[in-house]
């Protein structure tokens, strides 16, 4: 390799400008994930304006989930090509728009498009930049920055719930609508500060898995732009980790488990609404779902770099516990109950989401966490798209929320139970490859017939090169 190119590789400076980053990041989660978790405040709002069934409505929410985490791996292929910033910024212009659109449909099936697909996908665009963009300023410091960015997300449910429902008191949802395209595009902001790194005056202090990446997107960047998308995307897609049991059942787990999750980010203001509770003390309750889910991932954060910490047991009791609290949400027929309640959920469920990469890493290596990530993204994105709709399908069809959160609940202990199972699949699947590896026939030991041929033959080409 030319040691110019070594040169030329950005060092992540682990300060300066990185914190300006990590603000920005944290702004972008803060937006992004404060208008996808309050949909629920919204929820209400569309199904009296359009007169539809719950179920139906619920489709909107559930797609701007489903396609917020599906374009995970397109938004990556973007990501390397046209870099950070730009991808934000493009993010937020779409979202933008997304949203000043929703405010002209006529009927659900547009509201779905506009409000679901369309801003979904946008969010993808700014979310993921935020996060790569702080790994590219960070090395040492690259878990505390990454954790702080992240943070972003319970601040901007405990802000935007509140904020959501106050704009819905004096304006109609439509103006609320407007408003929230504008704090999207906000976002675009955020991203013009995403600027990218400088190359390094010092080439031998770059980390070596650093190089070698820092080497294979330069080989990307001189292909043409579809080629590279394609490459990109293919690469994120190796259905071969399918064909690990451990993986496969990840997958099956986190469909399940991120089912449920859903539910009652979704329906939990509008059950408390059918309780009588007041709407502005329903619209709290996502509000401490966000505040408690924010400190803890700071709590797991930290548990989990602890060495005598098994992240996967905490992540799968995390599931069991906030399943729990989910199954007895029902049972809280008053607003202190459900306010407890609401916090349990928070605070323990933090550690599912948290903890995602590091098990991934864990039990498939850092090289496969790109394609692990890829595919495990496009799982949950699928499972938002269909258990929100459920739940409010089995609310039309019992007229309580009821059996929907008993249908959360149970599904994110089943969750948590099948990913007990995951070490002793991982553990048998090896100890099947090693049979198989010593089981694997020997090669056919030569008769001693056709040595002798064999010797003859190089006896006849020696005389031969002996003559020429």
């Amino acid at each position: 390799i030319d040691p110019e190119f070594y040169a030329a590789i950005p060092e992540p400076p682990d300060g300066g400008w990185g914190w300006m980053i990590v603000a920005a990041s944290f702004l972008c989660n803060m937006v992004v994930d404060g208008i996808a978790y309050t949909f629920g405040i919204f929820f209400p709002e569309f199904v009296d304006h359009f007169k539809a069934p719950k179920g139906t409505v619920a489709w909107v929410g559930s797609l701007l989930s489903g396609c917020y985490l599906s374009a995970g791996p397109l938004v990556s292929a973007l990501t390397n090509r046209f870099g950070c910033r730009a991808v934000c910024i493009g993010g937020s212009i779409v979202s933008c728009i997304a949203f000043l659109l929703s405010t002209i449909v006529q009927d659900v099936g547009s509201l779905m498009v506009t409000f679901g697909v369309m801003a979904g996908i946008g969010f993808g665009l700014v979310y993921l930049p935020a996060i790569v963009s702080v790994n590219q300023y960070f090395s040492k410091k690259r878990a505390l920055a990454t954790g702080i960015a992240v943070c972003g997300s319970g601040m901007g449910a405990f802000v935007f719930a509140p904020f959501c429902q106050y704009l819905l008191s004096i304006f109609s949802w439509k103006g609320a609508l407007m408003i929230l395209a504008g704090l999207s595009l906000n976002c675009a902001v955020f991203g013009s500060l995403m600027r990218p790194l400088l190359a390094s005056d010092n080439p031998h202090t770059k980390p070596l898995l650093q190089r070698i990446w820092e080497e294979k997107e330069r080989q990307r960047q001189d292909s043409l732009c579809n080629s590279h998308m394609s490459d990109t995307l293919s690469e994120m897609l190796d259905m071969e980790l399918l064909k690990n049991p451990a993986f496969a059942l990840i997958c099956v787990s986190n469909i399940v488990g991120m089912m449920g999750f859903c539910i009652p980010f979704m329906y939990i203001a509008d059950s408390a609404v059918l309780k009588g509770i007041d709407k502005d003390k329903a619209a709290f309750l996502l509000s401490l779902i966000g505040i408690t889910n924010m400190m803890g991932r700071l709590l797991f954060g930290w548990l989990s770099d602890l060495p005598q910490i098994n992240c996967l047991l905490l992540n799968n009791l995390s599931l069991c516990f906030s399943g729990v609290a989910v199954f007895l949400m029902p049972f809280c027929y008053t607003y202190s109950a459900t306010v407890a309640a609401c916090m349990i959920f928070g605070s323990i469920v933090a550690a599912y989401i948290l903890l995602t990469s590091i098990i991934l890493v864990e039990l498939f290596g850092l090289d496969n966490l790109t394609n692990s990530f890829g595919l495990l993204s496009l799982c949950r994105g699928a499972a938002c798209m269909i258990g929100p709709p459920l739940a409010g399908s089995l609310f039309d069809f019992t007229g309580s929320y009821d059996v929907p959160f008993f249908l959360s609940g149970a599904m994110m202990v089943v969750s948590g139970i099948m990913s007990f199972f995951i070490p002793y699949v991982r553990n048998t699947a090896q100890k099947l490859e090693v049979v198989q590896d010593f089981a694997s026939p020997l090669e056919e030991i030569p008769e001693e017939s056709d040595v002798e041929e064999e010797d003859e033959e190089t006896e006849n080409v020696d005389n031969v090169e002996t003559v020429v």
